[in-house]
């Protein structure tokens, strides 16, 4: 273990991660790294060609790195930023998400990060919104220029997400002016013109759903294959993965599940209505009490609370003051599973 040696490896990691934070200031937003709130990421060929050859030279001058000699927290890191390369340069060279997946050309996210997290004065929040609502015309037609065949399950996702993130532009910010009214003017000269883009977009997504495969047997098939899916995977867990292997595990989750849910079922059903159905009997049963989203949310608050309550007791793991808010999930996010 050497001292100059975790020094090398310190400096190169945190180049990489403010690297990597620039290129992609959504991400950064995300992490709580609010350096680049005032940007969206630059999708353009230029970019994305000088973000392949940048994985170039993180990838040299971490394997020049003799790993051998770094503490041994500091291997764990160096091969966690390996990964990290290995699966940009897998996401740029083979996937080209780019080129087919509409989902990722959507700035909701990121306009929404900068509203509903606190984590500066409003004023300074909205601020951040604006210059990035300014980046939303162009950033939308640089991705339609990008886009080739998309599958179908990803266009409609796509839409609806997009008239999730309309909605947010145009609800949410509203909501927010209300209490930092002085922000309007700046918002004010930017907001018409990303709706206007936003709008366009949608459209030009919807005149696409004729052209799209409806499923697997099209030549716009969703799905990516096993061998790239294999590689994702790995990729994605940090480990060498088996597709086969995790499936067989989840079928027999699954097996296992189904029969303490028939177990569980045959409890709660009437004693007088037994039968093969009894399943289905008691969902129906429990389906006639929907919980709203105010009870489930409700529910998730209460359980958060105690499972803190239960961890700072006992000590389990340190526990910052920052208060933790549970946010029902925005328009602009679901339907993802859909799509994958």
């Amino acid at each position: 273990m050497s001292d100059d040696a975790d020094a090398e490896f310190t400096g190169l990691a945190r180049e990489y991660l403010d690297d990597r934070a620039e290129r992609h200031p959504d991400l950064a937003t995300d992490l709580g790294d609010h350096r680049f709130d005032d940007h969206l990421p630059d999708p353009s060929a230029a970019a994305l060609a000088d973000e392949r050859r940048a994985l170039d030279g993180w990838a040299a001058r971490l394997n020049a790195l003799d790993t051998s000699a770094l503490s041994a927290e500091h291997r764990v890191d160096a091969a966690m930023m390996a990964d990290s390369v290995a699966r940009r340069v897998f996401e740029i060279d083979e996937l080209r998400e780019h080129a087919w997946n509409p989902l990722l050309a959507n700035p909701g996210k990121a306009i929404y990060q900068l509203l509903a997290r606190d984590f500066a004065p409003l004023r300074d929040r909205l601020a951040s919104v604006a210059s990035r609502l300014g980046e939303v015309p162009a950033a939308l037609a640089e991705a339609r220029r990008q886009l080739g065949s998309m599958p179908r399950v990803h266009l409609e996702t796509a839409i609806g997400q997009f008239d999730g993130t309309i909605a947010l532009v145009s609800k949410e910010i509203d909501a927010a002016l209300s209490a930092a009214p002085e922000c309007e003017p700046g918002l004010g000269q930017v907001r018409p013109a990303a709706l206007e883009a936003l709008a366009e977009h949608r459209a030009w997504l919807s005149a696409r759903l004729d052209d799209a495969a409806p499923g697997p047997d099209g030549d716009k098939d969703p799905r990516i294959g096993p061998e790239r899916f294999a590689r994702k995977l790995s990729l994605t867990l940090g480990a060498a993965a088996d597709a086969d292997a995790i499936l067989a595990r989840a079928r027999a989750d699954l097996d296992r599940t189904s029969e303490q849910i028939a177990e569980l079922a045959a409890e709660l059903a009437s004693p007088a209505a037994p039968g093969p159905d009894v399943v289905r009997q008691v969902l129906d049963r429990l389906a006639q009490d929907v919980p709203d989203d105010a009870s489930i949310l409700g529910f998730c608050r209460e359980a958060l609370a105690a499972q803190t309550a239960f961890v700072t007791g006992r000590r389990l793991v340190s526990v910052h003051d920052d208060p933790i808010e549970v946010i029902a999930i925005p328009e602009i996010e679901r339907g993802v599973a859909v799509a994958y």
